[in-house]
């Protein structure tokens, strides 16, 4: 118990403390055969896959699925009690479109702890077997003190990145205040990034882990905007050189606020923070090398700077601007596959493309809620 309280204390990824984690449950319940971990989504209703000890491409990789297609886990979450299933194949659950891909992947009994913390909802963590009737009372009762903590470890590293999203997220609203459009851009900005991410994640294998971050922090990708001058940055006409040189320096200054932010919350080691340097750092970097602040080109460019980059650029012609008219998709689209190979990356361009339904659903969720204080 002590190396695994020691795993799961430590500053590594999720992903790690659960394959650790795994390991040693699988030693003591040989007939274990999975844990997975969704969490849930306050804003968008919905539940999303996060972790999976499923070697390879896991059955439930990249899966999202609305509180309203999920009604058994919504009534454990409801009763705040954990729920097992002696036998997937004649579940109700088995018959959903996920409880579907859990039989098809040779599951047949599971255990499912709701995570809840003061009355707040973060997800479920799955315990799956391929062998029916597998978690008795008698394995219950030395597997949920286990179940618990894990649920601990996964609420305090989501807290933490909630922690960092809030303090960043009074930044924004300050900034939504000098610029209206700025406010709800950042929204948009999380799905759009996502929706590219989701597409790109087989070729480039990114893990759900991964995505999550991407959702998380693709809005503070223009952080350091904070620090420029209200004469620059709310500018109807084009800038100077001397203004551009200014405006240009929001990247580095963006990463040393946030770098700030994370010394301040203690947080400088926090899981992902790696991905937040290089969104805020690198998302003005150009694919052929013309963008700044370092000049990197092509795959030098980390993929989730490369990601939000296309989703900035798409979101910012498709969104009203006191100096532009707002573009249609199809214009928008028709303008990045010109910019493909240059400023942007032609792959997270095509993605966009493909996903242009999931893009559409998007931008009308934002119309319903447009509110940069939301």
């Amino acid at each position: 118990m002590v190396g695994l309280l020691d795993s799961l204390n430590n500053n590594s990824l999720l992903s790690d403390k659960l394959s650790t984690f795994f390991e040693i449950c699988n030693s003591r319940f040989e007939f274990l055969d999975r844990i997975s971990v969704a969490i849930y989504d306050e804003r968008r209703g919905n539940f999303k896959t996060l972790l999976d000890t499923e070697a390879g491409l896991p059955v439930m990789s990249n899966y999202e699925v609305g509180s309203d297609f999920a009604p058994s886990l919504m009534a454990i979450a409801n009763q705040q009690t954990a729920r097992v299933v002696d036998d997937l194949c004649g579940s109700y659950s088995a018959q959903s479109p996920h409880g579907g891909k859990i039989v098809s992947a040779g599951y047949r009994s599971s255990y499912t702890l709701p995570m809840i913390l003061d009355e707040r909802l973060y997800g479920f963590i799955f315990f799956n077997s391929r062998r029916t009737s597998q978690f008795t009372p008698t394995v219950l009762q030395d597997l949920e003190p286990l179940a618990h903590l894990l649920s601990m470890t996964v609420i305090s590293d989501l807290r933490s990145a909630r922690t960092l999203s809030g303090a960043v997220s009074s930044l924004r609203k300050i900034l939504a205040l000098r610029d209206y459009e700025t406010g709800t851009h950042l929204e948009r900005m999380s799905d759009i990034s996502l929706i590219i991410g989701r597409e790109l994640a087989a070729a480039h294998n990114l893990t759900d882990e991964f995505l999550e971050f991407l959702f998380r922090f693709s809005p503070m990708h223009d952080i350091g905007k904070i620090t420029v001058p209200d004469r620059i940055l709310l500018k109807p006409g084009a800038l100077d050189a001397d203004e551009w040189e200014v405006m240009r320096r929001h990247a580095s200054n963006g990463l040393r606020l946030v770098d700030s932010i994370l010394c301040e919350l203690e947080l400088e080691r926090m899981a992902g923070v790696d991905v937040l340097r290089n969104i805020v750092q690198y998302h003005h970097e150009n694919f052929d090398g013309s963008g700044y602040p370092f000049g990197l080109a092509g795959a030098d460019i980390p993929i989730e700077a490369r990601i939000v980059a296309t989703a900035d650029r798409f979101d910012a012609l498709t969104s009203p601007r006191l100096y532009k008219r707002t573009w249609s998709n199809e214009e928008a689209f028709k303008f990045l596959l010109c910019e493909a190979g240059a400023a942007l990356d032609r792959e997270c361009v095509n993605a966009l493309i493909v996903r242009r339904s999931d893009v559409e659903a998007a931008q009308l969720r934002a119309r319903e809620s447009d509110d940069p204080f939301e």
